[in-house]
């Protein structure tokens, strides 16, 4: 069946431990008005977990996501990432923005321009790597599940929160350490210099309690052209988990107001 003209194509990338099936929400919510596609990443969820460090930069990430799309689409199509996804997806839309409608970027960030603070990040995700490889899975995912960042999420039903660990669970130990030491935020080349190039329509969301990156995405909305920065309340680093309904309200009037300015042209 020929997809509508009123629906664009959206693909969602997922972040660090996450997988496709973090954007079932998400995608249950917009296929009314999208055509809505999810990708595991190389090391997560159903995709491979080869051994090859190689295979896990951010240019082999993309190269993947290139293929991935060009199998399932001829045209354009916008593009959404969380978190480690969006800090890939930033740089697939850097490099093939002819492909894009827009981009949607949630808790993402342009990169550490500090020589001296990506050092560290890079010496944080090594340790970090090396907990996963000395534990069980289940002690590393709940150490993570834990962390400051994503506090916020223990207001969630336990129900769905027991969901999200289980998913995280399937991920193996060498697809996580791999993309800790090949795809961390520390070995992500600083981008800030070449978000004025950005060409296409950009939506940065953010929650109102993730002070750290609603800073960070003030600072990137005011670098690039045609940015919304849209703050959802009383949510955290995983807006799309924690509020949904928020996330997609926001992403439905992304869409209504470009195919608007563009005349329904998608």
């Amino acid at each position: 069946m020929t997809t509508p003209p009123t629906k664009i194509p959206i693909v969602f990338i997922h972040g660090f431990t996450g997988s496709s099936e973090d954007w079932l929400p998400i995608v249950n919510e917009l296929e009314g008005i999208c055509d809505p596609l999810t990708i595991d990443l190389v090391g997560h969820g159903s995709n491979e977990q080869p051994d090859r460090l190689s295979d896990y930069t951010i240019d082999e990430q993309i190269d993947r996501i290139k293929k991935y799309v060009d199998n399932s689409f001829h045209n354009k199509f916008m593009l959404a990432g969380y978190s480690m996804g969006g800090r890939i997806a930033l740089h697939w839309a850097l490099k093939y923005p002819e492909r894009l409608y827009g981009l949607i970027l949630e808790s993402t960030t342009a990169g550490i321009e500090d020589e001296s603070e990506r050092h560290q990040r890079i010496e944080g995700d090594e340790e970090l790597a090396q907990f996963i490889e000395s534990n069980n899975m289940e002690v590393f995912v709940d150490k993570w599940m834990n962390l400051p960042l994503f506090a916020t999420q223990s207001r969630m039903p336990e129900k769905i929160r027991n969901e999200i660990r289980s998913r995280k669970l399937k991920n193996s130990k060498i697809g996580l350490t791999n993309t800790l030491r090949a795809a961390g935020t520390g070995r992500m080349q600083p981008v800030w210099n070449r978000l004025a190039q950005l060409s296409v329509p950009v939506l940065l969301i953010t929650g109102s309690l993730d002070y750290k990156f609603t800073e960070i995405n003030k600072r990137m909305a005011s670098a690039i052209p045609k940015c919304k920065h849209k703050i959802i309340n009383d949510a955290g680093h995983n807006t799309h988990l924690e509020k949904p309904k928020q996330y997609c309200q926001v992403v439905k009037e992304f869409i209504a107001y470009e195919m608007e300015k563009s005349k329904g042209l998608f």
